[in-house]
């Protein structure tokens, strides 16, 4: 293990992407609660009962699973990037703002 910690860039090499990994988990479950809630709240508002049921919860759950992925994805792409390239060196995704413009670009192209 100290062998391949050296040879990769050291002991900061373990760290490498840490910022947007660290975002990226603090965004994802802060808006999967937040939707989760959010969707109970109209489902019992819209079916005018105070109690749902575990079909209802699972809907809810579903819900914001996918609403999370679609809003969080782009950072975690960001993070396996900045956590594949070769530390030290010539890197593209020297931080999570310049790793940002360089990759939005090219992942939305194909929209």
């Amino acid at each position: 293990m100290a062998e391949i910690v050296k040879k990769e860039g050291g002991v900061l090499a373990l760290y490498q992407g840490i910022t947007p990994s660290l975002l990226g988990s603090a965004l994802s479950w802060g808006s999967y609660f937040m939707m989760y809630e959010i969707a109970k709240s109209k489902l019992s508002s819209l079916s005018n009962r105070t109690t749902l049921g575990a079909l209802d919860h699972l809907a809810c759950a579903t819900f914001s699973g996918v609403f999370t992925q679609f809003f969080c994805n782009p950072i975690f792409v960001i993070k396996t990037r900045m956590q594949l390239q070769t530390f030290g060196g010539n890197s593209n995704y020297r931080g999570i703002f310049r790793a940002s413009c360089l990759s939005f670009p090219s992942s939305f192209s194909c929209f």
